[in-house]
């Protein structure tokens, strides 16, 4: 079953454009639920704005693409193929140091 994305993440990435870090944000998703996926990419191809949404499906990936270019925004799943709760946001906030 596919959901709507929650109301605050469209007030949130509305507010992020209208104050300016949205002029052009750089999104990582990490992310391995291709429905969740697609709904992301459906919820910011809605805002106006420019943004670049990056996709990572695993902690591995999003570690590797941070390394490449910081984004300026990362929206974490707690539960991936290869990392799982609070470990994961302590990985990848030791990587952006």
């Amino acid at each position: 079953m596919v959901h709507a994305p929650p109301a605050w993440l469209s007030i949130w990435l509305t507010g992020a454009v209208e104050t300016g870090l949205g002029t052009h944000m750089r999104i990582l998703l990490v992310e391995d639920n291709p429905a969740d996926i697609y709904l992301m990419r459906e919820e910011f191809a809605a805002l106006d704005g420019e943004h670049e949404l990056e996709v990572a499906g695993s902690l591995a990936a999003a570690c590797s693409s941070i390394a490449a270019a910081r984004p300026d925004v990362v929206l974490l799943d707690l539960s991936l193929p290869d990392s799982v709760g609070l470990d994961s946001f302590h990985t990848l906030h030791e990587q952006q140091r």
